[in-house]
């Protein structure tokens, strides 16, 4: 059967493009697990604290009540420490609430290496619905690899 030359050529854009769409879909759904990972990072009660700060007097964190202090190096990008909202206030106030709406805006990768666009707005209220902290419509790029079979964040680029 011979098709018109218009016909064959109209169904070859039709697979590339869906073929396109597909791969696109892919890339938003592989990072999936990395959008669990960041909510989580979100609604952490932990309290991230710089390795030299921490290491300057380690029994000092250690017995402070209700607090769980985590050093980090702040040359290495991570997730927990810089979208922790919650932590800073976990010892101070006996009931905490963490209001947060997350988006992935784009993810472009190539399966191993790429960038993921989030956005989000977060506000923290204590027990008598107070708002202790919050902000509101902020865009992210991070930087993204695939070590060991999972997502990691290399770099965070978030606007003051």
């Amino acid at each position: 059967m011979n098709l018109p030359k218009k016909k064959v050529i109209m169904i070859f854009f039709i697979v590339i493009a869906a073929i396109c769409l597909v791969v696109l879909l892919l890339m938003q759904f592989s990072t999936n697990h990395l959008m669990k990972e960041l909510e989580d990072a979100f609604y952490c009660t932990d309290y991230y604290i710089e390795e030299s700060t921490y290491n300057q007097d380690p029994e000092a964190y250690s017995s402070v009540q209700g607090k769980n202090y985590i050093p980090y190096d702040p040359n290495i990008p991570n997730i927990y420490a810089h979208f922790n909202f919650t932590g800073h206030f976990s010892a101070n106030e006996s009931e905490i609430k963490t209001d947060l709406n997350l988006w992935r805006i784009f993810a472009w990768h190539n399966f191993s290496k790429g960038t993921m666009w989030i956005k989000y707005s977060v506000e923290v209220f204590n027990a008598n619905g107070e708002r202790l902290t919050g902000s509101w419509d902020v865009t992210v790029r991070l930087s993204i690899q695939k070590t060991d079979g999972e997502w990691v964040v290399t770099h965070i680029d978030e606007a003051p």
